[in-house]
């Protein structure tokens, strides 16, 4: 439901926040340079450097660019990335066999 959401933009951002006027500003309050969309919340986002640094399996986040965060699922899923998506690691994968 999550990754479906990101997807949708059918999250709460500042960007669609700011769609819906409930907020007047749609810029990134963790790094207060780009607009805050799902992209930029779960990925692009400067701030989010110290969560993905220690893992090699998301070495492409700096090297690969995307317009919105379904092209990054979409890109994920065509490169046949097999990547562990949940924070506990429990069974939450993409391409999952299961």
């Amino acid at each position: 439901m999550f990754i479906w959401r990101a997807c949708r933009n059918a999250m709460p951002t500042k960007h669609g926040l700011m769609r819906r006027t409930i907020t007047e500003a749609s810029t990134c309050e963790r790094c207060q340079t780009d607009v805050e969309d799902p992209l930029h919340a779960l990925w692009t986002c400067t701030k989010l450097d110290v969560v993905w640094i220690d893992h090699t399996e998301w070495d492409f986040r700096n090297s690969t660019g995307f317009l919105d965060f379904k092209e990054l699922v979409s890109w994920l899923i065509t490169e046949a990335k097999n990547l562990d998506l949940s924070a506990d690691r429990k069974s939450t994968r993409l391409n999952s066999s299961h």
